[in-house]
């Protein structure tokens, strides 16, 4: 097993105002989610995507997944939809439909300190189609004018349908001609044009669209899988944070944010996953936070530190009975209300594919 480095500094713990804590009785059992996560996961996703980051092709490096990155994007799972075509044609009159349904919510209500949406264009977006089973992903920006009334174009809103590395298709084959399945949606807009797209897609393809939430421990699967992604020297200004949501009866705070020193959390990570595996483990993934909320870091030849017993110490809260919600690497960002920041183009593709793969788990026929 690696040894971690010895980091002599205290890892910064930031609540949100600093007044006397009050009486606290909540049971310290670790918080935990009301939905099932399975034993094991793919770190890796199909042998083409590896290629994509091994030893791209001339083509294939050209994908630099533009527009995608630096972004602050919502969630959203689709249930699949029926009769939808990929023919070029179509996707122009799908374009006028929903200028036209937007035409239509705009005569009923539109938000004054919101830009007005107005025109719908639908194209293909290359390079995350890397399955046999994968949708070309399709992308979806609605155009209008600014809402400062001087009547130049914007960008209202920018929306992705995607399908990364599905794995089994669950949509049954001899229904899959009638079918397409996008398991996720990313969308950046205001709230109003992001309602107006997903009632028009219910609408036109008989289908549902949810936000998606993560529960705390897929989050905490998240921080484990993508905290062990960096091949290369992570940069010292990206921290790995950990939002918790501290409960009413611990007065004086409404969430703490946890950060760490990412290669420590990297080292970690390699000193309990198996470097030899392509899957990490449920167990591993416990491991891994509970080294990091309530376990030490070990030192080659010096004592051990107590991160959790050093926080207990001092606010006499136990973070593993918090609610964890909301999770930062050096590749990503992640909130349980569904709001995703990707800060690596490397890594686009496995925390899509890792997206698409949650989407997968909540279909239900």
């Amino acid at each position: 097993m690696s040894n971690l480095q010895r980091n002599t500094e205290t890892p910064s713990v930031q609540p949100i105002r600093n007044t006397t804590f009050g009486t606290f009785s909540r049971s310290t059992r670790r918080y935990t989610p009301f939905t099932k996560t399975p034993k094991s996961r793919r770190l890796c996703i199909s042998t083409a995507v590896r290629d994509i980051h091994r030893t791209p092709t001339p083509s294939q490096q050209t994908v630099d997944f533009k527009g995608l990155t630096n972004k602050t994007w919502k969630v959203y799972r689709l249930t699949p939809l029926y009769r939808f075509s990929a023919e070029t044609k179509d996707q122009k009159w799908y374009g006028r439909l929903l200028s036209s349904h937007i035409e239509t919510e705009n005569q009923k209500s539109f938000v004054l300190d919101e830009d007005i949406p107005e025109k719908a264009i639908f194209s293909w977006y290359k390079g995350l189609k890397v399955g046999p089973d994968d949708e070309e992903a399709l992308q979806i920006i609605i155009k209008g004018k600014s809402r400062n009334g001087n009547g130049v174009d914007v960008i209202v809103l920018t929306a992705f349908l995607l399908c990364v590395d599905l794995e089994d298709n669950p949509v049954d084959k001899e229904l899959q001609q009638h079918f397409t399945y996008y398991p996720v949606m990313i969308v950046k807009g205001p709230v109003h044009s992001q309602n107006i797209l997903t009632s028009w897609l219910e609408r036109q393809f008989d289908c549902r669209v949810n936000p998606s939430t993560f529960s705390s421990l897929q989050l905490a699967c998240i921080v484990a899988m993508w905290s062990g992604l960096c091949t290369k020297p992570i940069q010292k200004s990206k921290q790995v944070e950990l939002l918790y949501k501290v409960p009413a009866e611990c007065e004086g705070m409404s969430k703490i944010t946890y950060s760490l020193c990412a290669q420590d959390c990297k080292d970690l990570w390699d000193s309990i996953h198996d470097s030899g595996s392509d899957e990490f483990t449920e167990v591993e993934t416990q491991t891994f936070i509970r080294s990091i909320e309530s376990h030490f870091y070990y030192y080659s030849k010096f004592d051990s530190l107590s991160i959790e017993s050093h926080f207990y110490y001092y606010s006499k809260i136990r973070l593993s009975a918090m609610q964890l919600y909301r999770v930062g690497t050096p590749v990503m960002m992640l909130g349980s209300e569904g709001r995703l920041k990707i800060f690596s183009s490397q890594h686009a593709l496995i925390i899509l594919r890792h997206l698409t793969e949650l989407s997968v788990e909540k279909f239900v026929p």
